[in-house]
């Protein structure tokens, strides 16, 4: 059997709804790893927040991947590194920051391990921002120091983001990577770095030929890795436009749906 190469989402893919990683999830990557085949959490959150799940699946000692802040790094988790980082200009990034204070929005500009948190601030998320695991500082100690950043995140109702949307895509066209990860957030990175550009990295450094990668996922950063895989998959707790645009739907992420789909990929094999 070819190797083939699966990247896989985490929040309301592989996770549960209340975020936990269940024990056939954990059983079904363990085979499909002792097989052979490789293995990348591709996801929206910080490296610090995916190590737990990274850790019970054994990525590291089968030499899998995480590529946090959807795919802008990457982190080899045999070698305990980032292998590959992507960041804003800093003057893109300044011009970034003034035009979503202009906008007064709710923003957060994420390092690894570090967030600077906008002064314009929701109580829902400022929460969530205590809770994630991150250090957290004002959005000024960031150009302060002159410290680079890999993505931005912006919060609010889904009607007032999509008008955010509109007009990021017109004023920074070319120069940024935008998608939606939850109803209430976009999420902003470089231009180029997205899932689908972490995914051709990691087959290309196993030697992977693209068409034998599988991508599975259910929100709208996860377009770009399913455009570019061999084989596209959505769970069906995914948005119509995101099943519109797979190869098939597998149950749903309170089903286990990843760890069936996985077991039943092994027994046709």
């Amino acid at each position: 059997m070819e190797k083939k190469f699966f990247a896989i989402d985490l929040d309301g893919t592989l996770l549960t709804w209340n975020k936990k990683l269940t024990q056939r999830n954990i059983d079904a990557l363990l085979k499909i790893q002792a097989e052979g085949h490789k293995i990348a959490f591709l996801t929206g959150r910080d490296i610090v927040n995916v190590t737990d799940f990274a850790k019970k699946a054994k990525l590291d000692t089968y030499g899998g991947y995480i590529g946090a802040y959807n795919g802008g790094l990457v982190y080899s988790c045999k070698e305990d590194q980032i292998i590959r980082e992507s960041f804003f200009d800093p003057e893109l990034a300044l011009e970034i920051k003034n035009y979503l204070e202009e906008l007064n929005l709710d923003f957060t500009f994420l390092r690894p391990r570090e967030q600077y948190v906008s002064k314009k601030t929701y109580l829902p998320f400022s929460l969530y921002r205590k809770l994630n695991g991150k250090k957290t500082f004002d959005i000024d100690a960031l150009f302060a120091k002159n410290l680079h950043v890999n993505k931005i995140l912006i919060n609010d109702t889904k009607s007032k983001l999509l008008k955010v949307w509109e007009k990021l895509e017109k004023k920074f066209a070319g120069k940024i990577s935008i998608s939606m990860s939850s109803i209430i957030s976009i999420e902003l990175t470089p231009a180029g770095s997205d899932k689908g550009t972490a995914l051709e990295y990691l087959a290309k450094l196993e030697n992977i030929d693209m068409s034998n990668t599988i991508a599975i996922g259910n929100q709208g950063n996860d377009i770009p890795m399913m455009k570019k895989a061999g084989q596209a998959i959505a769970v069906n707790n995914a948005s119509k436009k995101i099943k519109d645009q797979v190869d098939f739907i597998i149950p749903s992420n309170n089903k286990n749906g990843v760890g069936i789909y996985l077991e039943r990929f092994l027994e046709d094999k």
